[in-house]
């Protein structure tokens, strides 16, 4: 009997604790739902996929064609050379067989330059869904926001509605004692008349805003709303500090970035056509009874073939002046979105700040309302002021509460469009929350979601020129031992720790930044590093710290004070890591060690190296950044993902990067390629 009520306590608690968790929705829980079924996020995440699919259709430039053809079955003919045998014709079993490859071995760089605009394609794509994110975010929290208010207008109504309640109550008993007039009654009915019609309009605005509400999220907020707050710390300083934000981080202007480029890239592929072609067509065939003869030929042949358009009517000379005309117009584009930008920027900026002087005025207004309401109910109660006195005063104090509530939520409204004007409404809200696209790509169907790509080497740079790129293809096809790098050591063990901030092309920048972060009594250092061409780069950073447990705390604190991610590394690391927080990082070393990697991006460029690390920590991967030179002696960052002591357990993780990512990976044999190879290997950051 105990252990029975025991289980019915419990069930009868789980119960009630869902069933609560169901009446109550954050913004933040608002946003995630929306953002996992809006129609058009979801679209954006489509064709981001979609976009990917052309990476590997610009990749199929670089491998070979190959087709195999085969028939069978009886022929008549009736030729001279049958007719020697009947004169009625020859009927005879006929086969043929045969196989053609063709490998492209210099294109005009047109496979280089469509692999470029692809993979600025998916960039744009990438963008283009940050963006709707955004605008999607700023939709469900405006909508939270008026939700709220008119929730808080309502409460205030029903306030009103019981307050002249009371009073037609006492007034009609003063009137029974006939200590008060016919006309008290009659001003009090009239009065709470008007506050009861008040109270069934604020009722249907409540229907309003929660069907908007509803629409934006997929579900009626049939519970409590919790009320957001957007910490100071998150809102910029100055006009000019938002915009300078917008102008590096807002997804619309990053989008046409990408398509200015992809569009660029587009352009130059136009100019392969007025290049030869050189291939290397491979066939081998046979055939049987073919041409009227009862006998069997084979043919087999290798030819290096080169074609060499000599003129096409002027064709390819307008298309090379129409690419270009449309990157002039896609720059105009991306000039338009910039001012675009800065114009709402500076539209959200401008209310925000008047909304906040308002704010404070109608503060002040209605604490004297309250203290100028308190010395009416006094004097009513004395006997010194009428009845009429009291209701205005109750009216005015009223209207001074609904109109700071109306300014509170619109203060708190241009807030969120001033952050989404910058780009960075979404990750204040949602700082913690992992990627939904990935969240929204794992819910789709299986058959939405075919195989992306095969393994496939790992693609040229696109920070390279099209000759570069065909000496690494050829370096590809027929590998050689690489150069020893003259200065290349194992690193030594760090002791200390420190959190980089940011690095910078310019010292110049990393002074400015290191002025806004001294007056704000961080301990800061200033490191040159080198970057692509031995050309110095400069590290900001923060503290010099022993323990990882403090330089974690440190992280977190300077992360939720700055609301801007650092990245710890070693002190006295010499190569460019990304700015952007991960798990601790040990020391660089050297690569004596057994196993496999997969490689997943090689660069010569320390910024696209930057980018692409920040977005594989972000996905969680075990990321390691090995820096060695190729057989030319330029330097190369490779970015490999996981440690693996079996060359099947590698593989099977490069299938899953390219299944997963559309791009594409390969294994990496761990050991030494050559005596004496010292590639320099830094663990940057590991799945918490």
């Amino acid at each position: 009997m105990k252990r029975t009520s025991v289980t019915t306590v419990l069930i009868f608690f789980l119960c009630w604790s869902r069933a609560n968790s169901a009446w109550a929705i954050t913004l933040s829980d608002a946003v995630n739902e929306a953002l996992r079924t809006h129609p058009k996020f979801l679209s954006s995440g489509q064709e981001l996929e979609e976009s990917k699919q052309k990476i590997n259709q610009a990749f199929s430039g670089y491998l070979p064609t190959i087709d195999f053809n085969m028939s069978k079955g009886r022929e008549w003919l009736n030729t001279p050379t049958t007719r020697g045998t009947s004169d009625s014709g020859l009927t005879m079993e006929r086969g043929e067989a045969g196989m053609n490859i063709n490998q492209p071995i210099f294109d005009g760089f047109n496979t280089v330059h469509k692999l470029e605009q692809a993979k600025a394609q998916v960039l744009s794509a990438e963008h283009s869904q940050r963006e709707v994110a955004e605008n999607v975010t700023l939709d469900v929290a405006l909508a939270y926001a008026e939700l709220l208010k008119q929730r808080r207008l309502h409460e205030l109504a029903k306030e009103a509605t019981r307050l002249h309640a009371e009073l037609l109550s006492k007034t009609r008993q003063t009137h029974q004692l006939g200590i008060s007039a016919e006309m008290d009654n009659r001003l009090a009915e009239s009065r709470l008349t008007l506050v009861e019609s008040e109270l069934s309009a604020s009722e249907g605005q409540i229907r309003i805003a929660e069907s908007h509400f509803a629409t934006l999220i997929g579900m009626a907020p049939t519970g409590t709303l919790t009320q957001p707050m957007v910490e100071k710390v998150h809102l910029p300083q100055s006009r000019e500090e938002a915009l300078e934000h917008a102008m590096r981080q807002h997804p619309g202007l990053l989008a046409a970035k990408a398509d200015l480029e992809a569009t660029q890239a587009e352009s130059k592929a136009t100019s392969a056509t007025l290049w030869p072609r050189i291939s290397l067509d491979m066939s081998v065939s046979e055939s049987n009874n073919a041409g009227g003869t009862r006998s069997y030929s084979q043919d087999a042949s290798a030819m290096l073939q080169l074609r060499y358009n000599l003129f096409r009517g002027g064709s390819d000379a307008s298309k090379y002046k129409e690419s270009t005309y449309k990157a002039a117009r896609f720059q105009d584009k991306m000039q338009e979105i910039r001012l675009q930008i800065e114009e709402k920027l500076n539209r959200s900026w401008n209310a925000l700040t008047a909304s906040q002087a308002r704010k404070q005025n109608l503060e002040r207004h209605l604490e004297t309302t309250r203290a100028v309401n308190r010395d009416h109910q006094e004097q009513h109660r004395l006997g010194s002021e009428t009845l009429l006195d009291l209701l205005n005063s109750e009216t005015e104090l009223q209207a001074a509460k609904r109109l700071l509530v109306e300014e509170e939520y619109q203060h708190l409204m241009e807030s969120f469009r001033l952050l989404a004007a910058m780009g960075k409404l979404k990750e204040t809200l949602l700082p913690t929350t992992t990627p939904v696209a990935q969240d929204v790509a794992q819910s789709q169907p299986e058959q939405n979601h075919p195989s992306k790509s095969i393994p496939a080497p790992n693609v040229t740079p696109l920070s390279i020129s099209p000759e570069e790129a065909m000496s690494d293809l050829v370096d590809t096809l027929f590998p050689t031992e690489p150069a020893t790098p003259a200065s290349a050591a194992s690193a030594p063990q760090a002791t200390q720790y420190t959190i980089q901030i940011a690095v910078f092309p310019e010292e110049s920048t990393a002074i400015q930044l290191i002025g806004r972060l001294q007056n704000k009594g961080y301990d800061i250092y200033l490191q040159e590093v080198p970057g692509e061409g031995n050309k110095p780069w400069f590290r900001v950073s923060i503290g010099r710290l022993a323990s990882e447990h403090e330089v974690q705390q440190l992280l977190k604190q300077f992360t939720d004070k700055e609301g801007t991610a650092g990245f710890i590394i070693p002190v006295g690391t010499p190569t460019h890591t990304p700015t952007t927080q991960s798990p601790l990082p040990p020391a660089a070393q050297s690569s004596t060690e057994d196993g496999y990697a997969v490689q997943v991006a090689a660069y010569q460029d320390p910024l696209d190296t930057d980018k692409k690390l920040v977005q594989l920590t972000a996905q969680g991967h075990d990321l390691y950044l090995c820096e060695t030179r190729d057989a030319n002696g330029r330097a190369w960052q490779m970015i490999w993902i996981g440690r693996f002591a079996d060359i099947h357990q590698a593989r099977s993780a490069a299938d899953a990067y390219s299944r997963a990512t559309g791009e594409p990976a390969h294994v990496i044999d761990l050991k030494p390629t050559a005596p004496g190879d010292s590639r320099v290997i830094t663990r940057i950051g590991a799945p918490a």
